[in-house]
């Protein structure tokens, strides 16, 4: 861990942690890592309700492009996918976020190789760190469903996402889903 020695880390004075320290932290966030490019399931019971909320998401990470609008020294781009089902009031939505850059353009997003469906993402948001830094969007509802709606698709097999960074696609593999978490996301996706 180059830099270790700078910032947070010695912040207290207190030095570096040993090699064995160092190395287990690595280790730790090297198995979280690899966790994120799986889908997490969260189901989450909800005070005086029988189903609860169920919420799922994957993380999917592109190499740096300029040509897709980001400078070659910038980090990776990295693309989450959020699904959350409130199971007993039969509402659901899909939201992407990205990182490292804020975006606003158009979004296309196609469910297992249909045609794409067109969005327009605009919009600014404040930075949430305390700054009074205001930005382009760094995610988008692109679903959403209340009772009473149509249901959302959910992809069989994949969710292709393209367009809003040039050059720059990325699929979410709902092949991959087990089906009880499907089970679960039934009140809200068809």
């Amino acid at each position: 861990m180059r830099g270790l020695g700078k910032g947070a880390v010695n912040a207290s004075g207190l030095g570096a942690p040993d090699k064995a320290t160092v190395d287990g932290l690595v280790a730790a966030f090297a198995s979280q890592a690899a966790k994120a490019a799986k889908w997490s399931v969260e189901q989450r019971p909800q005070r005086g309700a029988g189903g609860g909320l169920v919420t799922v998401s994957i993380m999917r990470e592109l190499p740096s492009s300029a040509a897709a609008g980001r400078p070659g020294d910038i980090e990776a781009a990295m693309y989450r996918l959020v699904l959350t089902c409130n199971v007993d009031a039969r509402q659901g939505a899909m939201q992407l976020a990205w990182s490292p850059l804020p975006k606003e353009g158009q979004l296309a997003v196609a469910v297992d190789g249909k045609p794409a469906t067109m969005y327009t993402v605009a919009g600014k948001e404040r930075m949430g760190n305390g700054t009074s830094v205001v930005t382009g969007p760094a995610a988008f509802v692109f679903a959403r469903f209340k009772s009473g709606d149509s249901r959302i698709e959910l992809p069989k097999r994949t969710l292709t996402v393209s367009e809003l960074f040039a050059g720059e696609t990325v699929s979410f593999p709902f092949d991959e889903l087990d089906d009880a978490t499907r089970n679960a996301l039934s009140a809200c996706f068809r």
